[in-house]
């Protein structure tokens, strides 16, 4: 038998590497009951820190916290998400989204999904929350002609002639006293 030095033991190499052997299943176990789950605060304080100013760490626990109900973590996310990156459209569909869905504040969806046509007129889903924005708005004001003709607008920049077509009908047929 050769002998290892190992930790100021002296010990027969054979053992040694049965001792390793044998060690390796107890630190699995060791290391399974020891790891804290995975919270909110651990995600938070674990994102890498140069991912802290990119848009894409913010935008992406917001998606995280809006998944979770944690309607207020997902708009600061989102919003600090959208400042750093202004130029990105899905960071202001979230936002419309959570105030139309969730907050229950049609003006501001409106405002956000508004943000996001701006930068791509053809986002399918934040045209149809801004429609819904809108017919929240015209429910309980239904003289807001400006609202559909904003509608109409938003349609015919997307390319959607017909739906346009329809929403400026819709609008010609109003009475005056509507």
């Amino acid at each position: 038998f050769q002998s290892k030095r190992l930790s100021g033991l002296k010990r027969p190499l054979i053992w040694s590497a049965v001792s390793y052997f044998a060690l390796v299943p107890v630190l699995f176990v060791i290391l399974a009951v020891r790891t804290p789950p995975v919270t909110d605060e651990f995600l938070l304080e674990n994102l890498p820190r140069e991912n802290r100013s990119l848009y894409s760490g913010w935008y992406e626990y917001g998606f995280y916290a809006m998944m979770k109900g944690r309607t207020e973590e997902a708009v600061a996310s989102y919003e600090r998400a959208a400042a750093l990156r202004p130029d990105f459209p899905n960071s202001y569909r979230y936002l419309a989204t959570i105030y139309l869905y969730e907050i229950g504040d049609p003006e501001t969806a409106l405002e956000y999904s508004g943000k996001a046509l701006d930068l791509n007129p053809g986002y399918a889903t934040a045209l149809q929350i801004e429609h819904q924005a809108i017919e929240h708005l015209l429910a309980s004001d239904p003289r807001r002609v400006d609202l559909l003709l904003r509608l109409a607008d938003r349609f015919d920049a997307a390319g959607l002639v017909e739906e346009a077509g329809t929403i400026r009908s819709r609008i010609s047929n109003q009475s005056p006293t509507e």
